[in-house]
């Protein structure tokens, strides 16, 4: 997970690096702010992921399909992960 953690802020990094040389804007100047909105994401999906098992348990279904239902979400984020386009960034 640690290497994880750290790929995602990497990539936080370069995305505001690179936000912020397109717009002229200081060094990260832009960094909490791209910084804040993976934060909102990250913790909305525990609420939303609250919100969907309480939905599929209300229908009375088996923690089986909620299970296969996650799996199958998981894997559409990974292949929408999978399209994002690279950046040309200088890490120098």
């Amino acid at each position: 997970a640690p290497a994880l953690w750290i790929a995602q802020q990497m990539l936080i990094n370069a995305c505001a690096n690179h936000y912020e040389a397109s717009y002229q804007q200081p060094k990260n100047s832009k960094l909490g702010v791209f910084n804040g909105i993976f934060w909102m994401i990250f913790q909305f999906s525990a609420c939303l992921g609250s919100f969907v098992g309480g939905v599929v348990f209300s229908f009375n279904a088996s923690i089986g399909f909620l299970y296969a239902l996650f799996s199958m979400i998981c894997i559409a984020g990974m292949f929408l992960f999978c399209c994002i386009r690279p950046m040309n960034v200088n890490y120098g």
